[in-house]
């Protein structure tokens, strides 16, 4: 589940990929892994964060993280911290469709 999760953020975000180059980072760069959006907050906070910020502004982005803090601050979860961030951004992905 956290590989399909992962590709499905990265294209969202516009990540590409290329047989030959691997996964083309949105700024030109290239690599042969997308970033593991599920096991890294840097990650999350470095590409997914501010794409959410870009399509929904910043009142959707706020009730975003202000969700995912009230959760990561209960103590009650049993998924990673990335992962739970990952798997609330995509809810808005799909609701794209």
């Amino acid at each position: 589940m956290n590989e399909e999760l992962r590709e499905k953020l990265a294209w969202w975000v516009g990540f590409g990929y290329d047989i030959w180059l691997g996964w083309i980072y949105p700024d030109g760069e290239n690599f042969d892994e997308a970033p593991n959006f599920p096991e890294s907050l840097d990650a999350c906070f470095k590409w997914l964060v501010p794409e959410v910020y870009e399509r929904y502004g910043q009142q959707i982005t706020q009730a975003l993280l202000e969700a995912w803090a009230i959760y990561i601050g209960s103590g009650a979860y049993w998924r990673k911290e990335a992962e739970v961030l990952c798997l609330a951004i995509e809810k808005l992905v799909d609701g794209e469709k």
